[in-house]
């Protein structure tokens, strides 16, 4: 009876609590990574890190009601009552990863929606599941060597703070996913992900065996179990240590770019196509008033990516949470260079505020915002012609990369 715990054990419970943990989750932030399967991947992942706790409590939790109550009686179907804890926490850990599966699954339909490039990513879909088993390891661990009903909430608490620990130097083991921007451009380290996987794993294996050191009998057997996930844990971590930990790195291989427009040309990324059409619509809106001023607009801006290389030939596009707001395009149509300057350890001090203003600028002209008389920006932007030879040469200044010359008008600074 391979199902006989999903029908009598916790697990049947849990399900609907573990589903909606997830699916709230998922939504805490609304759905700014719709559109991009990365991103949305990744997102849907950190489910986990909230899932994943409860699951190591709910494992303790099961193990104490069940050796309260008699595991001879409860686990008649177990040849060797030295795996009865394995037997009650493999349910658990099913209705965990179907929670996590669900929760990534209603996340990708909402992006399926927006047609959006590129391809869904593996590494990402599978990392939380195998966390889930880290997971339900650090309970097997708690809840036979201390088999209280007090340790169930103090696992759920302990474990949810190892997630969110992050020591120097070394990687946050029980955490994953999360991403709060765009990842196009990046891709995930198998490397990386496989060495988290090992870790995780044999903390699972960690928590089977000393769960069968707690049993009578083949405590030899147990021993060597305990030494050889110890030996496998230790050894993900040193490798880990030893080279970059990050599970995600810069893409190398040959980036695809979809353009749209012409006054100017918006080019972005594949994977965040779906945003393009809005984007070169409100581009070509906003852009009016610089054409109107006589200043040469760059015929290009092209989305700069994550450790790619700036091309001063572009304007300098950073697609955000909100990349069709007057606010963010008009922010990037005022950086009209990838100038090596704006990427330097220590950035030109003076030109940082000039591309803000700029689009402060952009807005007030396309009457997208009313300027506020009484504050020192609106009374400037309504000084006409002097506010629009400012924008001229400064604008210049910045599509020439020479910033060193590049300040805010007297009164302003």
């Amino acid at each position: 009876m391979p199902f006989f715990w999903l029908r009598r054990g916790s697990a049947r419970v849990l399900l609907p609590v573990f589903v909606a943990v997830t699916i709230a989750a998922v939504l805490s932030r609304g759905t700014p990574w719709r559109g991009e399967w990365g991103w949305t991947v990744d997102w849907a992942g950190a489910a986990a890190d909230l899932l994943g706790p409860l699951l190591a409590g709910a494992v303790v939790w099961e193990l104490w009601f069940v050796g309260r109550h008699g595991v001879a009686d409860l686990v008649p179907q177990t040849r060797r009552r030295r795996w009865a804890a394995v037997t009650l926490v493999a349910p658990l850990c099913l209705t965990a990863i179907v929670a996590q599966l669900i929760a990534t699954g209603l996340a990708l339909v909402l992006t399926s929606t927006t047609s959006p490039g590129g391809h869904i990513p593996v590494v990402p879909v599978v990392l939380p599941l195998v966390l889930l088993l880290g997971y339900a390891g650090i309970g097997l661990l708690v809840g036979s060597w201390i088999p209280t009903a007090l340790a169930a909430p103090l696992t759920v608490v302990g474990a949810f703070a190892l997630g969110l620990a992050d020591p120097a130097g070394l990687p946050r083991l029980l955490r994953v996913g999360g991403s709060t921007g765009s990842v196009a451009g990046l891709t995930w380290s198998v490397r990386v992900a496989g060495l988290l996987m090992m870790c995780w794993l044999a903390i699972a294996a960690f928590g089977v065996a000393f769960g069968l050191l707690s049993q009578p009998g083949r405590t030899r057997a147990a021993l060597a179990a305990v030494v050889v996930a110890f030996a496998m844990f230790v050894g993900g971590l040193v490798a880990l240590d030893r080279a970059s930990h990050e599970v995600l790195v810069a893409d190398r291989g040959r980036i695809r770019f979809d353009c749209l427009g012409d006054r100017p040309t918006v080019c972005l990324a594949d994977e965040t196509r779906t945003h393009l059409s809005a984007v070169a619509a409100e581009a070509d809106r906003l852009a009016q008033p610089l054409f109107a001023l006589g200043v040469t607009v760059p015929a290009r801006y092209r989305q700069q990516l994550p450790y790619a290389t700036p091309d001063p030939s572009v304007g300098l596009l950073n697609l955000t949470d909100d990349p069709t707001s007057p606010v963010q395009v008009s922010g990037w149509l005022a950086t009209p260079a990838a100038c090596p300057q704006w990427f330097a350890p220590v950035p030109p001090i003076g030109a940082l505020p000039v591309p803000s203003l700029i689009a402060y600028w952009l807005r007030i002209r396309s009457r997208l915002e009313t300027a506020d008389s009484n504050s020192p920006e609106g009374r400037w932007v309504h000084s006409g012609a002097s506010a629009d030879d400012w924008v001229r040469v400064s604008f210049d200044a910045l599509r020439r990369c020479d910033l060193d010359h590049v300040s805010l008008p007297t009164g302003l600074e």
